[in-house]
């Protein structure tokens, strides 16, 4: 991540931001991923996840937890236009 100097590339997301980060992480330090986090202005909200216990793949070292992280997340983003229709 530092290698790709986000930080002076991305500067504003008109989108809102989540990330989910592992403290562990050899490959990504999260020295980098906090300094993107703190440099960027995301207009529509931003949040930072970081799990202690896990490294570079918390999706694969955490599955239940980051899913459950990334559901209530978007959750309440849903509007009627983006909710499935029932089955019939």
């Amino acid at each position: 991540l530092s290698r790709l100097r986000l930080s002076s590339r991305v500067t504003r997301l008109e989108v809102p931001l989540f990330l989910v980060a592992g403290a562990a992480d050899q490959l990504s330090p999260i020295t980098a991923l906090r300094r993107f986090y703190e440099g960027v202005d995301a207009t529509q909200g931003k949040t930072l996840v970081v799990l202690d216990a896990h490294g570079h793949w918390p999706l694969l070292e955490a599955t239940e937890r980051v899913i459950g992280l990334l559901a209530a997340r978007v959750k309440p983003l849903a509007t009627p236009e983006t909710r499935p229709s029932p089955a019939r």
